[in-house]
């Protein structure tokens, strides 16, 4: 007879026990999900974003790429915040259309307007991640965004250039006073952003140190500037022309610009060039600035401009010669000195003239021979201006070749 004490030991798990172990598993398997989704998330957020800010940076050099003030494929005068979202959802390499992961909209804000000498410059990049959920109370839900700021300034790329350009024999190419080259040496520092030039006792004018162009006229502004707070000036738009005279300088009396259209007014300065250090007068040349008024900055004025009170007695044999620079991609013809002007927006220097006294109708090529002490200059080719030897019969009139009036007053500026 078998004896039994108790029931029989079961073995293996019970199904209770199956199932918690695959709920246990289970809720594992989820994390697991969830954190390699949230890794995807992540990375994918980081590389849309990289490529946000790549966009962004991009725009931001495209403003700073500009490669004039008013000319130019970019100019600074045409740099304008955008009028619409820029929508980007693909890249053209090599002619083949790739997609981006994410499609990203561009915009941008600059402030202020194009005569500011600096201009802030914010880029927003957007763009919806996986996450984003179209929302009526909450449109934005889920959107990325990236967002720049930085400022521009106006420099004319022509002079940053200088900071790289080997410097000629004595000579300096930074900017005088750390203000444009347009402005004569001569004009009064009466802050960080203007410069006062005095053309008569009763007429003074003010220049943006970035442009060089004239913004005022003063009637009172005392030799140092030192009363430019309580001065009587008002507001004023216009350009400067200026340039020396050499040769025979002594018969021109001044400047005549009635050959000129666009101009609602003028007045010149003429007088012996000086020595910027000494103030001593430099012989054989004269020196001539004349503030030329438009109606709005950037409406521009044309024609040829005469030099006034010369000789043209039977017997007088002077030709005006003009110093006309080698054409470059630099420059252009009005800054080269090409007459009749067209199209001139802007202060110009360097307008010469040379004043040939001989019975030949051409014009010389002046060597350093004939320049001042210390000139190390290339030759320089001149063109026939004016002709007013006496046996051309030249006319006197204020609009004819050789007129015998000229600006010299500075009284014309409505």
């Amino acid at each position: 007879m078998t004896n039994r004490t108790g029931r029989n030991r079961q073995h293996g798990f019970t199904l209770v026990e199956a199932l918690v172990a695959l709920c246990i598993v289970g809720f594992g398997m989820l994390a697991l999900v969830a954190v390699q989704f949230n890794l995807n998330s992540g990375t994918d957020l980081t590389r849309q974003r990289a490529e946000a800010m790549r966009l962004a940076q991009e725009k931001i050099e495209y403003f700073r790429s500009y490669t004039g003030i008013t000319t130019g494929t970019v100019n600074w005068d045409a740099l304008a915040s955008s009028a619409t979202e820029e929508i980007i959802d693909k890249y053209t390499i090599g002619g083949v259309d790739v997609p981006t992961n994410a499609t990203y909209r561009r915009s941008w804000s600059l402030s202020g307007n194009n005569n500011d000498a600096v201009r802030m410059l914010q880029v927003k990049v957007t763009w919806e991640d996986r996450n984003y959920k179209l929302n009526s109370a909450d449109a934005d839900k889920g959107r990325q965004s990236v967002v720049l700021h930085t400022s521009i300034a106006r420099v004319d790329p022509l002079e940053t250039a200088y900071l790289g350009y080997p410097l000629p024999q004595n000579t300096n190419l930074k900017r005088p006073k750390n203000r444009n080259l347009n402005i004569p040496l001569e004009a009064i520092p009466l802050n960080t952003q203007e410069s006062a030039y005095v053309l008569s006792g009763s007429l003074q004018i003010v220049f943006s140190n970035t442009s060089g162009l004239v913004i005022k006229k003063c009637s009172n502004l005392n030799a140092t500037g030192s009363n430019y707070a309580t001065a009587t000036c008002t507001d004023f738009l216009g350009y400067v022309l200026a340039g020396y005279i050499s040769g025979t300088p002594t018969v021109v009396s001044g400047v005549n610009l009635n050959g000129l259209t666009g101009i609602t007014g003028s007045a010149c300065k003429f007088g012996d060039a000086e020595d910027i250090n000494t103030k001593t007068p430099i012989a054989g040349y004269k020196y001539y600035v004349c503030v030329i008024q438009v109606a709005a900055l950037g409406n521009p004025y044309a024609g040829t401009v005469k030099l006034g009170g010369i000789p043209t007695s039977t017997g007088n044999t002077y030709k005006v010669c003009r110093f006309q620079y080698a054409s470059s991609d630099f420059v252009d013809s009005n800054e080269r000195n090409v007459q009749p002007y067209a199209g001139v927006a802007k202060s110009l220097d360097n307008q010469n003239y040379y004043i040939e006294n001989s019975p030949s109708g051409s014009c010389p090529t002046i060597t350093s021979a004939g320049a001042p002490s210390g000139f190390t200059g290339a030759s320089v080719a001149t063109q026939l201006h004016q002709d007013c030897r006496a046996s051309q019969s030249p006319t006197t009139t204020a609009t004819g070749t050789c007129p015998a009036t000229a600006y010299n007053a500075a009284t014309s500026l409505p």
